[in-house]
């Protein structure tokens, strides 16, 4: 963000011109003032003031208004100008001769980087227009400079060489020496010279005039971001001869018919000579380096000296100072006295309002013209607006300053007409008539505001207002203002209401500070205020602390407080409410322990309780007297008083009778809010703790077969009944067992780490065991169905085993071959394979044709299952 200029002046003090003509397009921008106030008491509405008349009319004026008006309307008339601006020293509006001396020196875009941007070359061709728009036949020159002049006279046509003293270039062209040369002062609508090495103007059009050339001098990109440079070069020299500056200026001079009222020297630099002699005596510039102090025979010189680090009252260096009091006395003009040095950062827009409103002003004749736009500023705001029906209107209001006067500056841009009249005859005659567009008049004028402004504040003084009602702070506690009251311990959330109802200014966002008055704690919160209708409300809480913690959006505090808010308008300074609240309270507290806090063993619960589910835990509250802090047993003497709840009572069991009271749940992972209120009358005093269920100790182990069945509650289980059974069907070959420990709640509490598994037959079933141990991945090695197969887990003296069965597909089997029909007995085929098998299937032998002593073929079929 840049801000405005300062004049910073040395020597003759110099009175802001009223019509100050800035032939410019970039206008000013003006930084914001962060003004902090008190609020405005003993009034019940805010007013703002508005412009009647035009704004010229109020310039240098001093506008005495209400101490409850705190801002400018948005609106003032777009008047149009007629104004004769002639100033003493400025030829009586006969056309100037102006030499630009212009230092080029390293220090300007390294090192100390003081013009980047080459704003001294962006501001001289601006300048030189805003000349040839008012004075097309003003003489102008220009002589830059480093450690020698830097154009060469072989580059351009127009060029002259410089007739003085010259010195070796150091690190250059050594060429250059003799062919120093700079611009002579020309009429700019002169014919201008063609030819050169390198011209400056190198246009196919008609033959170009003087203006041409020095358009195109430099070169100046629309950005003013990038940098404005010498076109074709040369870039930046070492070396700092200011003297020779001036010599060349001078010499030009020489050889102008100006009067020597109506000369002028432009001065642009950022250092102190430099000239390098090295012990060279025969350097003819070496005894010439501070020649320039002396001012002898120099035209009126204004010089602004440009420095990185240039702040408000920024002197010049002393030999700048030096030589522009010599300039002011050495006698040369009349205008000789204007001369003066200003310090200043390299900015475009500044620099450019600077020389504009110091320089061009004098040469204006009469002027008269339309507004175009104006740039206003008041406490250190700005805003901008072009002319709509008649009127500049604001995007908003523009706010008077904390302090008792405000200064208010207008900056209107016009397309000025500027009239040059001659006496023809006794007759003025009209002979010659221009336009300078977008030309810069600044008006300026005060706002004071009084007790005591007088009854007919608004009309003499050419102003009118327009009042609404200032906004209301409040404080409350359950929809009770505590404004003139006392806020309590017990008030643990607080509402901030801001009431805007028939108020002057429309809120896009409300943001109100709370803030505690104790002198050794210190807090502030900001909270942004939510709107309905007119009214902005926030509740926050609060709590007695010994600590802050700031941006936690809960205000903590010490007892014997004061809760403080504070809404500042970040538009308007004027616009701000401080209210305060005193508190006074009992502290209830919860404690893990009766009677006094103080014995050992009682202590102070935080906010925040873990209990494991099936153990029973103690609770009791505690009040303490906040002006000293301690605990008034007393309080809670009434069981009657307190009163108990929880959040969900389905889960947790909550039983309470005055001071204490106990938790129990059996459901672990949930958090609940358990409450104690005290009632006393119109006392209620509320305190809340956050109590997490936690899973009680291992009580059995559980085998599941899916990864997302594990973390399900289970229903309390006897572990010693706790045998599962998984069946293998036939396509499966492998599963992963998971093994987790529950409490006896069937709460699940983890993986059961490091857990042993075995199988009661290794060879048919195998438990291949994680690296952890909490899951194994059980293999069936073929198709054996035994009932006695278990795989087992174990761990911490808990053990729960899982039945394996296996489906497998029927099986036939015939024997003995070759068949012997007649001959082959089946009893005995069924004996030989084992007393088990001759007991299944004897039955079905016996019972057939034949019986015991039946032949045939024995074909078994085999199902799955035994």
């Amino acid at each position: 963000m840049t801000t405005a200029y300062v004049n910073r002046h040395w020597g003759r003090s110099r009175a802001s011109a009223s019509a100050a003509l800035f032939c410019m397009a970039a206008l000013l921008s003006f930084g914001l003032a962060a003004g902090v106030s008190a609020q405005i008491a003993g009034h019940a509405e805010y007013c703002e003031i508005a412009l009647t008349g035009c704004p010229q009319d109020y310039d240098a004026a001093e506008l005495v208004v209400p101490l409850n008006v705190v801002a400018l309307s948005t609106k003032i008339q777009a008047c149009g100008i007629a104004d004769s601006a002639v100033t003493p020293g400025s030829g009586s509006g006969a056309a100037p001769a102006v030499m630009f001396v212009i230092d080029h020196s390293l220090s300007m875009t390294s090192g100390e980087i003081n013009d980047t941007l080459g704003n001294r070359f962006r501001v001289t061709q601006a300048l030189i227009d805003t000349i040839y728009s008012v004075y097309p036949d003003a003489e102008v020159g220009i002589a830059i400079f480093a450690d020698a002049l830097v154009f060469d006279a072989n580059r351009d046509s127009n060029l002259v060489r410089f007739q003085g003293d010259t010195s070796t270039v150091r690190g250059g062209n050594a060429q250059l020496v003799p062919r120093q040369s700079y611009m002579p002062l020309l009429p700019l609508n002169q014919a201008a010279k063609t030819g050169g090495s390198n011209p400056f103007y190198s246009g196919s059009g008609p033959a170009p005039l003087v203006i041409d050339v020095y358009r195109s001098m430099f070169t100046v990109p629309a950005s003013q971001n990038r940098q404005a440079t010498i076109t074709g070069g040369p870039r930046e020299r070492s070396g700092t001869d200011i003297s020779l500056g001036f010599e060349a200026a001078l010499e030009a001079f020489a050889n102008s018919n100006k009067p020597k009222e109506n000369q002028y020297i432009i001065f642009l630099s950022d250092g102190t000579p430099s000239v390098i002699c090295g012990g060279n005596a025969s350097n003819p510039r070496c005894g010439k380096v501070n020649d320039y102090i002396a001012g002898v025979n120099t035209p009126a010189t204004y010089t602004v000296y440009l420095s990185r680090g240039a702040a408000a009252n920024t002197p010049p260096p002393a030999s700048i100072a030096q030589m522009t009091g010599n300039i002011k006395a050495n006698g040369y003009s009349a205008t000789n006295a204007s001369s003066d040095v200003w310090v200043l950062q390299s900015n475009y827009s500044d620099l450019l309002a600077l020389m504009m409103e110091n320089i061009i002003t004098p040469m204006l004749s009469k002027t008269s013209g339309d507004a175009k736009k104006i740039v206003i500023s008041s406490a250190g705001v700005s805003d901008s607006s072009g002319v709509m029906d008649g009127d500049f209107r604001f995007s908003r209001r523009l706010p008077l300053d904390t302090a008792e006067v405000t200064a208010v500056s207008m900056n209107i841009s016009y397309d000025v007409r500027v009239d040059t009249l001659v006496n023809i005859n006794g007759k003025d005659t009209l002979v010659y008539a221009r336009t300078a567009k977008d030309s810069l008049f600044s008006y300026s004028f005060t706002v004071r505001r009084s007790a005591s402004p007088g009854a007919d504040w608004r009309f003499g003084q050419n102003i009118d207002s327009e009042c609404g009602a200032m906004p209301t702070l409040d404080l409350q506690f359950q929809g009770q203002s505590l404004i003139g009251k006392e806020a309590k311990g017990n008030m643990d959330r607080l509402t901030i209401v801001l009431d805007n109802t028939g108020g002057l200014f429309d809120y896009n966002k409300v943001i109100v500070q709370v803030l505690n008055a104790d002198g050794t704690l210190s807090d502030l919160e900001e909270f942004t205020l939510t709107k309905s209708g007119s009214v902005w409300t926030y509740s926050f809480p609060r709590e007695v602390s010994s600590t802050a913690n700031a941006g936690d959006k809960k205000l903590q505090h010490n007892g014997l407080d004061s809760i403080i808010l504070v809404f500042r308008n970040p538009d308007i300074p004027l616009d701000t409410i401080r209210v305060s609240v005193p508190f006074i309270s009992n502290t209830m507290l919860f404690y893990d322990g009766p009677g006094d806090p103080a014995r050992p063993g009682v202590d102070k619960l935080p906010d925040t309780i873990t209990v494991r589910a099936g153990d029973t835990t103690d609770i009791y509250v505690k009040l303490f007297n906040d002006k000293d802090g301690k605990w008034d047993s007393l309080m809670t003497a009434d069981p009657g008083k307190i009163t108990w709840t929880v959040s969900d009572p389905r889960v947790v069991t909550l039983t309470g009778g005055g001071e204490h009271g106990q938790i129990y749940a059996e459901t672990a992972g949930g958090t609940y809010t358990v409450t104690a209120t005290y009632t006393d009358g119109s006392l209620v005093i509320v305190k809340q703790i956050t109590v997490k269920v936690a899973t009680g100790d291992p009580f059995y182990l559980e085998v599941v077969f899916d990864a997302g069945d594990i973390n399900k509650k289970r229903a309390s289980v006897d572990s010693l009944a706790m045998v599962k059974g998984y069946t293998f069907e036939k396509d499966v070959d492998s599963v992963t067992f998971y093994a987790v420990e529950r409490d006896r709640f069937g709460n699940y509490i983890g993986h059961a780490d490091n857990s042993v598994w075995a199988s009661t037959d290794p060879v048919a079933i195998t438990a291949d065991v994680s690296s952890n141990g909490n899951s194994a991945l059980v293999r069936r090695h073929g198709s054996k169905f035994d009932d006695s197969l278990y795989v087992a887990v174990s761990k911490g003296g808990l053990t729960v085993r899982v039945k394996i069965s296996v489906v497998i597909e029927s099986a036939v089997s015939v024997g003995p071959n070759p068949f012997v029909p007649g001959k082959s007995n089946v009893m005995d085929r069924l004996n030989s394979l084992g007393p088990e098998t001759a007991r299944i299937y004897g039955p079905i032998v016996q019972n057939s044709k034949g019986g015991e002593s039946a032949t045939g073929v024995l074909i078994a079929a085999t199902a799955p299952r035994s």
